[in-house]
């Protein structure tokens, strides 16, 4: 019996069968349908199949439609097929220029490929447990993902000369693979490539390659030697966390970045030549070596980067001038540290930099720093304040969670993205003034800031995640935007005095607002602004001087402002309107005028 969907055009895609044992033949027709495709996974690890035939009628062969299939022999195609063929029992293209599926229950310990092969497709060997050696020709320029991933008895691979991409997972759980000669050419080496390939004792990363990407070489327990590449630039993370047989690193000095965790673990790593460009290194890169161990009590440098605090830690730390960067976790858990002064020299701050730092009460961002990074500011309970600096696009995931002393926090427009449960708990924070350039209110963001009393979307944003304003208990007001089409799950749930909604458009049912939890903003009075800009008073499309005068009468009571007009005349949002808010506009007008 074989399952089956009907697709639009009235034919039948398989996507399993139940004999799943020994001969699988796939129908021309079923039911009246005839068969032209094979989902993605149908017949992945049926451990059973022997033999698989495909009709004529077949044009598609979904995603690891047979992967897994480690006892499959054979696989045959009808010489009428249009778009596949089989040699010597594995899957190909009509043209046979890539190999699409090698039949894993092959007992041959190695093979060779026909002349007319470009491409090998992914997980095209995966699993092919009796394959010892391989040589795969120059002509071939694409080896797909997890092509050779978990060929247990794999002891020998010649990678082609013109191959410039290693995909992810290309070579990993080969543990019998003791060498591995990576081509000039290759320009790219994806996450995971050799991770685990327990046998492999060392590696030259060719010059081409810029970037070494996560877990790349994980696990690689008996590498002992790693030459890099001069003009490699990162290091990812867990890149090589648990090559516990290398001892020393040199990174060249175009390494500007090592990734969390790259070096975890390397138990016996004793030296480090650092590089004179390293700024960027993330969390606790070298945990669990020799090197790290070793550290003394104090300010930890490697290179110009501080790297990490050892020991009690004192209220007052100053940077050395000429540090470029402070490390992910750095100054973590310092709990009396009070102020730590940084020079403009500083472009970087890893994750967790401050990461429960209880005592912290200022700091002074450096202006070269272009991001917050996920964890920096995790409860820095005393923090009162902090100022943004302007070239910061990107503000991470917690990175002010649970700051429960926060009350201002100055951000830039420059800022673009603000990260998961950002200013999660920062429950003394009043007012937030949101960057105009966010298009995405990330989940959980303002979740228990519960002294937050009004806060305003600007236009341009799309959506508002799941629990953004969660138990915020004094939210009286929100202004929401044009621009805005959904509002997830829970994002008002528990903002018991949330009164008045203010939109800028003429009907709120253009927002599709989940059902589930946000019973209090669906309560609420809805107050419409239309399109109205900020500052135009008269709604007549733009800010002039008669806006700035039509606040002047409403401050001297000459001619009192309706409530949708007193929204647009609040310029600076501080629920007053006054002579700020005319000097506001005659500051912009002048602006535009120059």
């Amino acid at each position: 019996k074989y399952y089956y969907n009907i697709k639009s055009d009235n034919t039948a895609e398989i996507y399993n069968a139940s004999n799943g044992s020994g001969l699988l033949y796939i129908p021309e027709e079923i039911d009246g349908h005839k068969v032209t495709s094979i989902s993605d996974c149908a017949f992945k690890d049926a451990l059973g199949l022997q033999e698989i035939s495909i009709p004529c009628t077949v044009e598609h062969i979904g995603y690891k439609a047979f992967a897994g299939c480690t006892n499959v022999k054979k696989i045959t195609v009808d010489k009428n097929n249009n778009f596949y063929s089989s040699i010597d029992g594995n899957l190909y293209n009509k043209e046979k220029t890539e190999l699409i599926r090698y039949a894993l229950g092959n007992t041959s310990t190695t093979y060779a490929f026909p002349d007319t092969v470009n491409k090998i497709g992914d997980y095209a060997f995966y699993g092919a447990d009796n394959l010892k050696t391989i040589s795969i020709p120059d002509k071939v320029t694409y080896i797909g993902e997890y092509a050779f991933h978990y060929c247990l008895n794999l002891t020998e691979i010649s990678l082609p000369n013109n191959l410039e991409k290693i995909n992810c997972n290309l070579l990993s759980y080969c543990p019998k693979l003791s060498n591995i000669n990576i081509p000039s050419n290759v320009k790219t080496i994806d996450s995971y490539a050799f991770q685990n390939c327990s046998s492999l004792t060392s590696i030259t990363i060719p010059e081409n390659i810029t970037d070494i990407d996560s877990a790349v070489f994980a696990g690689c327990t008996n590498l002992n030697e790693v030459s890099l590449s001069n003009n490699l630039v990162s290091i990812g993370e867990f890149a090589f966390a648990g090559c516990k047989h290398i001892k020393s690193i040199s990174l060249p000095n175009s390494v500007v970045s090592l990734g969390n965790y790259a070096f975890e673990n390397c138990e016996n790593l004793v030296h480090i030549t650092p590089s004179e460009n390293l700024s960027n290194i993330g969390v606790d890169v070298f945990q669990g070596t020799i090197w790290e161990t070793s550290l003394t009590d104090g300010l930890n440098y490697l290179g110009n980067v501080a790297y990490k605090y050892k020991g009690d830690c004192p209220e007052y730390i100053c940077l050395n001038n000429g540090t470029t960067g402070i490390a992910g976790g750095a100054f973590s858990e310092c709990t009396m540290l009070n102020y730590l002064e940084i020079p403009d020299s500083v472009c970087y701050i890893g994750e967790k930099a401050f990461c429960g730092c209880t005592n912290l009460t200022q700091i002074n961002l450096p202006q070269k720093i272009s991001r917050i990074e996920a964890d920096t500011f995790v409860g820095c309970t005393m923090l009162n304040y902090i100022s943004i600096p302007d070239n910061v696009r990107f503000i991470g995931n917690r990175a002010f969670y649970f700051c429960t002393n926060l009350e201002y926090i100055s951000i830039p427009d420059t800022v673009e993205e603000i990260g998961e449960e950002a200013f999660y708990y920062c429950e003394r924070l009043t007012n937030f003034e949101i960057p105009v350039n966010i298009k995405h209110i990330s989940n959980g963001m303002f979740s228990y800031c519960q002294n937050l009393q009004e806060i305003s979307i600007p236009n341009g944003v799309i959506d508002i995640g799941s629990y953004v304003f969660s138990s915020c208990n004094n939210l009286e007001k929100i202004t929401l935007p044009n621009s805005l089409r959904f509002i997830d799950y829970s994002a008002f749930s528990e903002c018991t005095n949330l009164s008045d909604v203010y939109y800028y458009g003429n009907d709120i049912n253009n927002i599709v607002i989940s059902d589930y939890g946000n019973d209090s903003l669906t309560s609420a009075k809805v107050n419409y602004l239309y399109n109205q800009i900020k500052g135009d008073v008269d709604n007549d499309g733009k800010v002039t001087i008669k806006d700035a005068t039509y606040i002047q009468m409403n401050i001297a009571s000459i001619k009192k402002l309706n409530s949708e007009q007193l929204i647009v005349a609040d310029i600076d949002c501080d629920g007053d309107i006054n002579v700020l808010d005319v000097t506001a506009i005659q500051k912009y007008l002048v602006n535009i005028i120059a």
